[in-house]
């Protein structure tokens, strides 16, 4: 049973691309949403280069960059930055209303938060957080339906890699990122710290980034504007614990929001052939 009194086993959902009917399966119970099997493309340059995801019919994009595979990982895009508040938004209230607790809607679909989610850091144009992991696959989801391209969270081994390709050096890390040494107990504007080699931002800081281990679990990269240097490394990760949720009043406790994550975020990554 799922902490909001749902059967898990039997939360799937399927979807197929029209465009390269591949078929997306979410599983709840296995926190697979977005995934997608393709060929190897290990050492393959994406052959599209970066490009620009339309958001819904929203007037919103995503910008994503190529990153070439290699040492066992497969080429992928990855977005720029961290997922923002303004697309976040797109997918939450893309309904006139939010789902009700308790209604099928809320099993696929987050239900109204009862914090003010953005901790009063900012909102536009800063990085979306305080979401679970579930609450992050299910916007790969939706983006994905809205688009028909295969979209979802990226593999520790992924973002590891995108990272270590980006060669930001540690003695110039203020340029980069938001930490403790600078971002003042707060999270800033997605983008307004210097860019790494493969056009990518705030991988070091800012929102820690929700990702999946080889083993399924949710896990957080990068570090945040909480973390010191030493936690902005490119393999520096945080496993989910419920510690995260521990404060929420809600009985159940929300499977969308995390009442103690004000610093967790994500960015979205796509196969290089999806």
């Amino acid at each position: 049973m799922n902490k909001e009194g749902g059967n898990e086993e039997s939360m799937a959902r399927t979807v197929v691309n029209p465009a390269t009917r591949t078929v997306l399966v979410l599983s709840i119970s296995a926190l697979g949403a977005c995934t997608a099997t393709s060929k190897s493309t290990q050492d393959q340059f994406p052959a599209k280069g970066a490009y620009d995801q339309a958001v819904g019919e929203s007037g919103l994009g995503i910008h994503f960059v190529p990153v070439k595979g290699g040492s066992g990982v497969d080429s992928f895009y990855m977005s720029d930055h961290e997922v923002d508040w303004d697309v976040f938004d797109a997918f939450v209230f893309d309904l006139e209303e939010l789902p009700v607790k308790g209604s099928p809607e809320a099993e696929t679909r987050p239900t109204r938060p009862y914090m003010l989610v953005d901790r009063g850091f900012g909102h536009a144009g800063y990085p979306a957080i305080s979401m679970s992991r579930r609450g992050a696959e299910a916007f790969c989801l939706w983006l994905s339906q809205e688009s028909g391209r295969s979209y979802r969270l990226p593999t520790t081994a992924e973002w590891s890699h995108a990272c270590k390709l980006g060669k930001v050096p540690t003695a110039s890390m203020t340029d980069y990122a938001w930490y403790d040494l600078n971002a003042d107990w707060t999270t800033h504007p997605v983008g307004t710290r210097a860019p790494d080699a493969l056009g990518l931002h705030d991988m070091h800081g800012n929102a820690a980034e929700w990702a999946v281990d080889d083993n399924g679990n949710g896990v957080v990269m990068g570090g945040s504007f909480l973390s010191s240097i030493e936690e902005l490394g490119c393999s520096s990760s945080q496993p989910e614990t419920s510690d995260w949720n521990e404060s929420d009043p809600q009985i159940p406790r929300s499977v969308w929001w995390l009442a103690d994550g004000p610093f967790i975020g994500f960015r979205v990554v796509s196969n290089a052939n999806s």
